[in-house]
């Protein structure tokens, strides 16, 4: 996934019209996911979605109000770490 035709960044949310979730990618849908799993995803949003940062942390619910056709939401939890330029 790191190459530079397909470049995402970790916590990069993009919408995708597909019924599967895509590869290194999350549905942004609020589940609780274990820290020890996706240590870099977690170390970009901690517990601000909910969950204590430590053992568990929550993506962002950005689904909840789009209709059953609608692209969906999706978080990337594999890729290129973010990396400040200036």
């Amino acid at each position: 996934m790191n190459n530079n035709s397909n470049y995402v960044l970790v916590g990069e949310i993009r919408r995708f019209p597909y019924n599967f979730v895509p590869e290194g990618f999350l549905p942004c849908n609020g589940m609780s996911l274990d820290v020890s799993k996706y240590q870099m995803l977690c170390g970009l949003i901690s517990s601000r979605y909910g969950g204590d940062g430590v053992n568990i942390f929550n993506l962002p619910n950005l689904n909840k109000d789009l209709a059953d056709d609608d692209p969906k939401y999706y978080i990337a939890y594999d890729g290129n770490w973010p990396v400040r330029t200036e």
